[in-house]
């Protein structure tokens, strides 16, 4: 084994002679060993080894560790020598070349640019998709220990809650990447590392985030609009994929066309119409027309269960979304008529068994 050994496994398999960002503390300690500094507090703890760093997290319940990934510190090779039980890989060179490591790595895999506005002009960071490693590599010499091409840092992130701040840094990667691959790939990839289904707080943490992208007004219109294709891609993608349900997919994308509207970019080449918006807002209204629960006074709310409580509700939110979209509505909508009744038609039944939404006259 060589030192470029020890890089490339870490890049590639996301591990540190056989642990990984999913350890925890006493499992990690039984293979690096206990030569360690350790800078433990209340909700964090964190373990030094010199050229690798680990971290931890603790909720406010006191349970246990929860991984925060960990960080190989490569630009400490000029200073601090290698020891246990990293030297096993050999003797380490005071700098690692990035594209000695790129070179190896792209056998196997593919490397992605994915600098950031706080990177630049000092470091590039470059990402792989899988193990989501990121790696930074100076762009301008710092402090005349490392020249422009030296790795800085590998870092290795954890599946499980971390640091905000490392989960912001793996959510606006993750964009990037996506942003980066066709559809196909875009869903192989999203197949690969999605949560479970379940767990819809990292696909809401992806759809805030891009929200931030899209609102940045000193952005490109350009680079604004890959953003809105990428949301937009992401919300049928979810849709379909079962993330979200009818209700929940329709006001997303009502209060998504709303959006766009309120910062001036123009939606009709971007996302659904406001008619088929308003119509999918409708259709996923839980109970017809006939049973959606109406009372004069607040005192009566206790008459209705729960069940027709939640579905009143919803009728509600989602009537309230499809408001924000009735501006850009075709006229002469016919509010009166559940779906698929023909044009002209009376109508002779209120509501159906699946909803009620709106025709609009041919």
């Amino acid at each position: 084994m060589t030192a470029l050994d020890f890089f490339v496994d870490v890049v590639i398999r996301g591990m540190v002679l056989g642990v990984g960002a999913g350890d925890p503390p006493d499992e990690m300690a039984k293979v690096l060993g206990s030569g360690y500094v350790e800078d433990l507090r209340r909700t964090t703890l964190r373990r030094d080894y010199g050229l690798v760093e680990f971290s931890w997290t603790k909720g406010r319940d006191g349970t246990a560790w929860r991984p925060g990934g960990f960080v190989v510190q490569v630009h400490r090779l000029t200073a601090l020598p290698v020891t246990t039980p990293f030297d096993r890989y050999g003797s380490f060179d005071q700098r690692l070349r990035f594209d000695e490591l790129a070179r190896t790595v792209a056998a196997l895999h593919r490397l992605e640019e994915i600098t950031r506005e706080a990177d630049g002009p000092t470091y590039r960071r470059y990402w792989l998709a899988d193990p989501q490693t990121v790696i930074l590599v100076v762009a301008d010499s710092a402090d005349g220990r490392l020249s422009a091409g030296d790795v800085w840092s590998i870092a290795v992130p954890s599946t499980a809650a971390g640091r905000p701040d490392a989960r912001s840094q793996a959510i606006d990667d993750q964009l990037a990447h996506m942003l980066r691959l066709s559809d196909t790939d875009r869903a192989d990839w999203l197949q690969r590392n999605q949560p479970a289904a379940a767990h819809v707080n990292w696909w809401l943490a992806l759809l805030r985030t891009l929200d931030r992208k899209i609102n940045k007004a000193d952005r490109p219109i350009q680079v604004r609009a890959d953003w809105v294709r990428l949301k937009l891609w992401l919300l049928r993608w979810t849709s379909d994929q079962g993330v979200f349900n009818a209700y929940e997919h329709a006001q997303r994308m009502a209060y998504f066309r709303a959006m766009l509207k309120d910062l001036d970019i123009d939606p009709r080449a971007l996302v659904p119409s406001a008619d088929e918006i308003v119509r999918d807002c409708l259709a996923a209204i839980p109970v017809s027309l006939d049973e959606v629960a109406l009372v004069d006074h607040p005192s009566a709310l206790r008459q209705l269960n729960r069940s027709q409580m939640w579905a009143s509700r919803q009728a509600k939110n989602l009537i309230n979304a499809a408001q924000y979209n009735l501006d850009d509505v075709g006229p002469f909508w016919d509010l009166t008529k559940p779906i698929g009744t023909p044009p002209g038609a009376e109508r002779e039944h209120r509501g159906s068994s699946s909803g009620w939404a709106v025709d609009r006259p041919g």
